[in-house]
């Protein structure tokens, strides 16, 4: 039993210290668009290959983290869960054939799949964190070890899913004619944003019983560009969600939530503005932390939660970034909070792949 074990970690360590691969979304794409035998079958050898050293490096990466968070049985699930996910790739064989690219897609579908939730695990192991840092009995340089880790950790997370979700999609019968796997040519950015306007609407009402008002200032209305509209959906709904929150909070939703977009020369920006009160310098600081939340209460209702998870701008944040985006909050105290969120429009930034070696 320990000698298996110690060989598997051994070659965990192996793949772990190798170049991920970082990809450009428009390649990506264009490369899906070729839809025939022989590039299905390019991509199950890529992956292969790609999907271990991506997995290793991220378990490695989690032994980094402080004992107390490491030791708990949720992160310990979450690494065994890599481990395993490692070994089942490595020990198939590698897709030559139709047949073994087939089998193989099979495993990593069921893999993406089994590690679905792995943010509540991850959550629920630094609970306690979250109640140290709101009484400062935690360190800073605890703080960092976390922070750093997870953000390497869901950085790779959101590539491998993306990676494994495109390979899996593209050999599916396309549901429109602009997608190509998980990715759309023309995704419309403001069909999204109000899919999250009526999804948080709906949330708020449900646990604050408040009818949320949210004005719209949307520059270009049909415009179009290559994205990822599950990526801009989970961005926009997160932070709607805690401008949400602090709307009900602080003015009972007598003031409306603001959402303005503008296209640039790169980027497609969002601005989301609230009068939820804001919140300290001292709060900025920590407001992208893993260990901290803003939520004082534990807010859910008929089993909706509205927040604290201490993950949702985190995150944001992450997914913005991934393809050559970014994130930014300004807060006024007392008054209300904007957000920025700026998208490369022209899918040209390779992944965000956290490898500290390239």
């Amino acid at each position: 039993m320990y000698i298996p074990m110690l060989k598997l970690l051994s070659t965990v360590r192996h793949y772990a210290s190798r170049n991920a691969t970082a990809l450009k979304l428009n390649y990506v794409c264009n490369y899906g668009k070729q839809k025939c035998p022989g590039n299905i079958k390019q991509q199950s050898l890529f992956l292969h290959k790609e999907l271990p050293v991506r997995l290793a490096q991220r378990a490695v990466e989690l032994e980094n983290l402080p004992y107390s968070v490491s030791s708990t049985p949720s992160i310990q699930n979450v690494y065994d869960l890599y481990l395993k996910s490692f070994d089942k790739i490595t020990s198939h064989p590698e897709p030559n054939s139709t047949e073994e690219s087939n089998s193989f897609t099979e495993l990593i579908s069921n893999i993406k799949i089994e590690h679905k939730d792995l943010e509540l695990d991850i959550s629920n192991a630094l609970e306690p964190y979250r109640e140290k840092h709101g009484n400062k009995s935690i360190s800073k340089d605890e703080i960092i070890i976390i922070d750093k880790t997870l953000e390497h950790f869901y950085s790779s997370r959101i590539g491998i899913r993306f990676l494994i979700g495109q390979h899996v999609d593209v050999q599916k019968d396309s549901l429109s004619e602009t997608t190509v796997g998980v990715i759309d040519i023309k995704c419309d950015p403001h069909k999204v944003i109000k899919h999250a306007v009526e999804d948080v609407k709906m949330i708020v009402d449900n646990v604050f019983y408040k009818d949320l008002e949210i004005e719209l200032d949307l520059a270009k209305s049909d415009y179009e560009f290559l994205y990822i509209p599950s990526h801009l959906y989970y961005i926009v709904f997160e932070v709607l969600k805690n401008a949400g929150r602090a709307t009900a909070e602080f003015n009972d939703c007598t003031k409306p939530i603001k959402i303005q977009t503008s296209v640039s020369k790169n980027d497609f920006i969002i601005k989301i503005s609230d009068n939820g009160g804001g919140f300290s310098r001292e709060v900025l600081e920590n407001i992208f932390s893993f260990s901290f939340t803003t939520a004082n209460e534990n807010h859910e209702n008929r089993g909706i939660k509205i927040a604290g998870y201490g993950h949702g701008l985190g995150l944001s944040r992450i997914y913005a970034r991934y393809f050559g985006g970014d994130m930014t909050v300004s807060p006024v105290e007392g008054v209300g909070t904007d957000v920025y969120i700026y998208l490369n429009r022209f899918g040209d930034k390779s992944e965000n792949v956290a490898d500290e070696r390239t």
